[in-house]
């Protein structure tokens, strides 16, 4: 009987302090999670940040080099144009010398 006096006032104690306990426990793993997750969204965020800065800075290099290579080409082809247009100037003068060419072998003109 001297111990179920004992054991009711002992079970009280250890319920008074272990359920408090065991609950500040659980908080602090789910503020930990929580700080976890929130640091996650604030790296995510700011990694976000610079991944759209270098696609930015990327796209508008690509657009400069794009924009380059088309005048490029178009200077090419101006001076093809002016090659060509050079060279029919020059065929439609009479020369004196009336021979015939063609392609022998090799792909080299040769006199007919």
């Amino acid at each position: 009987m001297n111990n179920d006096r004992l054991t009711w006032p002992i079970r009280r104690l250890l319920l008074t302090v272990l359920v408090p306990s065991v609950g500040v426990v659980w908080m602090m793993r789910e503020v930990v999670q929580n700080e976890r997750l929130a640091s996650d969204q604030r790296l995510m965020d700011a990694y976000q940040t610079q991944l759209e800065s270098a696609v930015e800075s990327a796209n508008d290099f690509i657009r400069g080099r794009s924009r380059q290579a088309q005048v490029r080409c178009l200077l090419a082809l101006e001076r093809l144009d002016l090659a060509i247009s050079t060279l029919q100037s020059r065929s439609c003068k009479p020369s004196g010398d009336n021979h015939s060419y063609a392609t022998g072998t090799g792909g080299h003109l040769q006199r007919l």
